[in-house]
C-alpha cells in the first residue's frame, strides 16, 4: 500500500526534517529523515498495549523506527499510530516488520512497510469507505491548502531531497 499524497503531506507536516540520508540504502521509494515520535500497539494476552517509539525516516510505502525494546520481529504485524496534522485523532496504520536489528543494548531499529490503514474500530479502510483520492498531481494544491507558508517551505524541500535521491 502506499499512502495517498494528502497523508503523506499530513505525516511530514507533523514530523521535522532530518538531514540524515545515505547513498548506499537500495530502496524502493526513497525515504526522507524525520525526527518524531510515535506509539505502536501490539496485542497482548492482557489486552492490547501500546508502546512509544521514535519515527527516524518516513516513505510513501514504509517507515523507519527506533525502540529502547525488542517489541517486534520480521514479519509481525503491528499498529502504527501516526500524528495527523490538523486532526485530533492519530492515523492508525497495520504495519509489517521487514527489517530488525539491534544497535546497541538497548537501541533497536525496525523497517516496516504499510499495509493498509485503519478506522477507530479496528477495521481496515478501504477505497469504498474512504474520501476520494486526490486527483494525481494535486499534491502542490492540497499543499498550499493544508501548510503554513513555513510548512510549506519544508514540504517544497523535502520533495527536492526525494527527487534527488531518485535520480
Amino acid at each position: 500500500m502506499n499512502l495517498s499524497a494528502e497523508t503523506f503531506l499530513q505525516i511530514i507536516k507533523s514530523l521535522r526534517s532530518d538531514d540524515a540520508g545515505t547513498a548506499r540504502e537500495q530502496r524502493k521509494k526513497p525515504r526522507v529523515g524525520v525526527r518524531g515520535r510515535s506509539s505502536i500497539m501490539l496485542p497482548a494476552k492482557s489486552g492490547t498495549r501500546i508502546h512509544p517509539v521514535s519515527v527516524r525516516d518516513i516513505s510513501a510505502n514504509g517507515i523507519g523506527l527506533l525502540m529502547t525494546e525488542p517489541l517486534v520481529g520480521i514479519g509481525e504485524e503491528f499498529v502504527l499510530m501516526l500524528p495527523s496534522a490538523g486532526q485530533q485523532s492519530k492515523r492508525q496504520m497495520l504495519c509489517a516488520v521487514t527489517r530488525f536489528n539491534k544497535l546497541s543494548a538497548n537501541l533497536y531499529s525496525v523497517g516496516a512497510s504499510y499495509k493498509h490503514e485503519v478506522a477507530e474500530n479496528g477495521k481496515p479502510l478501504t477505497e469504498t469507505t474512504k474520501a476520494a483520492a486526490p486527483r494525481p498531481g494535486s499534491a502542490e494544491q492540497i499543499s498550499k491548502e493544508l501548510l503554513a507558508d513555513a510548512d510549506l517551505a519544508l514540504v517544497n524541500d523535502l520533495e527536492d531531497r526525494l527527487k534527488r535521491m531518485s535520480a
